[in-house]
């Protein structure tokens, strides 16, 4: 249920700048609430503070990857962004390995 007062907040978790303002500015243009981080780390800070009805977030991060930290954190939608050419029998491996 969508409260009519309340703005979404998405968190994007990028460490490409470039790709990261591309996917903030199109969802600003959509009336998000945008969160912005670039690691791992800031981004478990983040969760702390703001609690996001949505995680974007990067499957390659410097530090820990976007698909350990999901696999670290519950109770959150999470998309996997990616630019890489991933094989189905591997990605059908990391959401096994990622669904409670």
């Amino acid at each position: 249920m969508v409260c009519p007062n309340v703005t979404p907040s998405i968190l994007v978790v990028e460490d490409d700048s470039a790709v990261r303002e591309l996917l903030t500015f199109v969802l600003r243009q959509n009336n998000f609430e945008i969160i912005e981080v670039d690691n791992a780390e800031t981004a478990q800070q983040e969760l702390y503070r703001k609690h996001p009805g949505l995680i974007l977030l990067d499957w390659m991060l410097p530090g820990m990857s976007g698909v350990d930290f999901a696999k670290n954190i519950g109770g959150y939608v999470v998309y996997l962004v990616t630019g890489r050419d991933v094989r189905h029998e591997t990605l059908d491996a990391i959401l096994r390995d990622l669904t409670i």
